[in-house]
C-alpha cells in the first residue's frame, strides 16, 4: 500500500494500459487511522434509565427529559467527528459538533397518559434554546377521548440550518389541553454529514 500525507492508498491501475489476464483494477481507498474510509452517516440510540412519569399540567409547555446516563447509551455508530448527539444531564440534544447542512433524523418513543376526557396534545422540538432565534417544530399530535395511556412514536427529519443550532441546545416539549403525565423510552438519531 502507498502513502500519500499519512493516509494509505491502495494502487490504481492506469486505465489506458490493458492489464495481465486474470488481474483486475485496484479502486483507490482511503483510509483514515486504520479505521476504513470515513463515515459521514451514522446513528446513536439514547434508552432512559429514569421511567418516572413527568408531571404536565393543563396547557403548559412541558419539556420531556431523558437520563441515559443511567439507561443506556449507544454511540459506537456515530458519524466520523461526532462524539455524542444528547446531553443526559440537561435532558437535550446536543447539536454541537454538526455543521450547517448536515441532515439529522428522529425517533422519539414515549408514553403520555392523560386523566380528563377529549383531551388533545402536541409533541414538540424546540431548537435553537435560549437564543434569539429559538423556534418551535411540531413533532407528533394527538388526541384521547377517555383517559388513558397514549405511545407517543414518532419519525421525523431535520436538517441544521444556522448557526444558533449548533450554538445552543434543542429539546423535546409537550403541552396537553388537560393534566397529563408522560415520559420518554427512548431517542433515536440518525446523522448525515453533509
Amino acid at each position: 500500500m502507498a502513502t500519500e500525507n499519512g493516509v494509505g492508498y491502495m494502487p490504481v491501475a492506469d486505465i489506458d494500459q490493458p492489464l495481465p489476464e486474470g488481474e483486475r483494477n485496484y479502486i483507490r481507498v482511503k483510509i483514515l487511522n486504520g479505521q476504513g474510509a470515513a463515515s459521514h452517516a451514522g446513528w446513536a440510540n439514547y434508552i432512559n434509565g429514569d421511567l418516572t412519569p413527568i408531571n404536565v399540567p393543563a396547557g403548559v409547555e412541558t419539556k420531556l427529559t431523558l437520563d441515559a446516563s443511567s439507561g443506556t447509551i449507544v454511540e459506537e455508530f456515530l458519524p466520523t467527528g461526532v462524539t455524542s448527539l444528547w446531553d443526559s444531564v440537561n435532558g437535550q440534544f446536543d447539536f454541537s459538533s454538526l455543521s450547517i447542512g448536515d441532515m439529522v433524523d428522529i425517533r422519539v418513543d414515549g408514553s403520555l397518559t392523560n386523566t380528563g376526557i377529549n383531551e388533545s396534545f402536541q409533541l414538540n422540538l424546540v431548537s435553537a434554546v435560549g437564543s434569539p432565534s429559538e423556534f418551535t417544530l411540531p413533532f407528533a399530535s394527538g388526541a384521547r377521548f377517555i383517559p388513558g395511556t397514549s405511545v407517543l412514536s414518532r419519525y421525523n427529519g431535520i436538517y441544521i440550518g444556522f448557526q444558533d443550532m449548533i450554538d445552543f441546545p434543542s429539546e423535546l416539549r409537550v403541552i396537553s389541553s388537560d393534566a397529563s403525565s408522560g415520559f420518554l423510552v427512548d431517542v433515536y438519531i440518525k446523522v448525515v454529514r453533509v
